[in-house]
């Protein structure tokens, strides 16, 4: 026992210092005297920015840092230890940030297995400590910040929010149960992290945000959280960015520094994203070759970087390659493509497929439609919020590639319907997806409990 003892006591010793080390380097990082002690201070927890594939998790928090107005408050991005640099398509948005004053600092890799758990906890513990933030906000479902928030709460932090950019729990998700075939390792980390959410969210978040009324009856349902504590804010876009028309001269010379070369009267099916299961790409394969058993003028163009369902595609293209020739010939791997250029692989696309079967909020469903795109997405939470089946888009049954195939037939022998789709989207989108809204309703709401705890309602508007 004494053994024992002493490991503990020098094992917590090692992570107060290791914490205390950390924290004096992030505070090196950050330039103190940018920071106004009369205004509030938020801090925005992150997964890692720079990563191979980013999400909503990743851009949203950027947007709103963009955009904010940093005259009345001091706006510092905390993320995770990022594992590579490879993909910086979020470069723009946090140069943009930079620019509005806002300061990024990155949590420091410590080695081991729990050492690191105790090491952040001391780390954020002291770093909170020191800055006093009003609000401390984690974008994501991630452990990797629960140490953040149990820490905000140590040190007092007056509002701890979160946002969920996925569902917290596996079970909200309606999954097939084919895909829910887990190993006793994963079916507990499941069980670990879903009861972590379930306690932070119950006992330390001031807060829930999620973005549609079905999203809060499920975290209701499943976390068992008040609806008090639950507020809807939806995601947002910058308009100024996605709502550009080009013309056909940058498009075709987009393509052609990709090597791509369309016939002119080809049909381009897109999908923007990460090649994973969830978003169910394979689906569209399977649906194209149907497709091209009608209609030899379409063509499917991926633009995201490879994953689980790569090998799986062309394992599938090439089983197919007697019965469908064409098939490996009409699927196309564009890559992975920079946040500036998003705009401009939307413009190249006619169609815009999403054959998701788990999505919260798809940001990219609704830039899609912000360029006046006909979208065909599955029919599952988080899509069908923002779809009106048959006005702004199409809705299939999860899962169904026959169906999704009916549908593209349909769009591709019909131009003006492809059009009003279109339309109708890009309306939808400006009057209730547009960030400069999604930017407002977050500083009402730090600003609202910031000005109860400290009278400073100059700055409440």
């Amino acid at each position: 026992m004494i053994f024992i003892a002493i490991f503990i006591f020098l094992y917590m010793v090692a992570s107060i210092a290791l914490g205390w080390i950390n924290y004096k380097s992030l505070i090196s990082k950050l330039d103190i005297c940018n920071i106004d002690p009369k205004l509030p201070t938020w801090v925005i927890l992150t997964l890692p920015l720079l990563e191979e594939e980013s999400g909503g998790g990743e851009i949203v928090p950027l947007y709103f840092t963009s955009k904010a107005n940093t005259t009345i408050s001091n706006i510092i991005v905390y993320s995770n230890h990022s594992k590579s640099n490879r993909d910086e398509k979020l470069l723009c948005l946090i140069n943009k940030s930079k620019r509005n004053g806002v300061q990024f600092i990155q949590r420091i890799r410590t080695p081991g297995y729990m050492l690191p758990f105790f090491t952040n906890y001391f780390t954020d513990f002291f770093l909170f400590r020191d800055l006093s933030p009003s609000v401390v906000h984690q974008h994501s479902v991630s452990d990797i910040f629960f140490t953040s928030k149990l820490a905000a709460f140590t040190c007092g932090v007056s509002s701890i929010y979160t946002t969920f950019h996925r569902y917290p729990s596996l079970r909200s998700f309606y999954i097939p149960k084919q895909m829910m075939k887990q190993s006793m390792i994963n079916r507990y980390k499941d069980f670990y992290f879903e009861s972590c959410n379930r306690l932070m969210a119950t006992y330390i978040d001031h807060q829930i945000f999620c973005f549609f009324e079905s999203d809060g009856n499920s975290y209701q349902h499943e976390m068992g959280l008040s609806k008090k504590k639950i507020q809807y804010i939806p995601n947002g876009i910058d308009m100024d960015v996605f709502c550009r028309d080009f013309q056909q001269d940058e498009v075709i010379k987009f393509l052609r520094k990709r090597k791509i070369i369309f016939e002119k009267e080809t049909i381009v099916v897109g999908f923007i994203g990460r090649m994973l299961g969830l978003k169910g790409p394979l689906f569209l394969v399977k649906a194209m070759r149907d497709v091209l058993d009608h209609h030899k003028n379409v063509a499917v163009i991926y633009f995201g970087g490879e994953g689980s369902q790569t090998e799986l595609i062309i394992n599938y293209m090439d089983h197919n390659r007697y019965n469908c020739p064409e098939l490996s010939r009409k699927i196309i791997f564009a890559g992975s493509v920079d946040y500036i250029d998003v705009p401009l692989a939307l413009s190249a696309i006619d169609i815009y497929a999403m054959p998701s079967i788990v999505e919260t909020m798809p940001l990219g469903l609704i830039e899609a439609m912000a360029a006046k795109k006909a979208v065909v997405a599955s029919d599952i939470a988080g899509i069908n919020s923002i779809i009106l089946d048959g006005y702004t888009g199409i809705l299939f049954k999860s899962c169904d590639y026959r169906e999704l195939a009916q549908h593209i037939n349909a769009l591709v022998t019909n131009t003006d319907h492809r059009k009003t789709l279109g339309l109708n989207a890009h309306k939808e989108v400006i009057a209730k997806y547009n960030v400069n809204s999604m930017v407002e309703k977050y500083e009402k709401q730090y600003l609202h409990n910031w000005c109860s705890d400290s009278n400073g309602t100059k700055y409440f508007t």
